[in-house]
């Protein structure tokens, strides 16, 4: 079985937590899925479009194997919020824009 298009409806991004200790890290995992729900096994960071942080938060290379993506977000180095969101073809994958609140 040979997976179809990548789907923003589908697929799903998710944040290991939302709440960051300055210059902390979190977890960024993106499940790239077709239309079916089938895991996209060659998705790769051109799969999809992530936003880098606008509130000084910064994202390390993406990392694709078998359907799923991870990057790493650095939070910045003063407290406030943030956000990272991710789009399929300019569509938000669910739950993007993911909130953050750094402490």
């Amino acid at each position: 079985m040979v997976a179809d298009v990548p789907s923003a409806v589908k697929s799903s991004v998710t944040i290991s937590t939302n709440n960051i200790a300055v210059n902390g890290t979190a977890l960024v995992t993106i499940r790239v899925n077709d239309g079916f729900n089938n895991p996209v096994l060659t998705a790769t960071s051109a799969s999809f479009q992530i936003t880098p942080p606008p509130g000084g938060g910064t994202l390390s290379a993406v990392v694709c194997s078998q359907g799923v993506c991870t990057t790493t977000y650095k939070a910045p180095a003063a407290p406030g919020n943030d956000t990272i969101t991710v789009q399929i073809g300019g569509v938000n994958i669910p739950p993007s824009p993911i909130s953050i609140t750094i402490f």
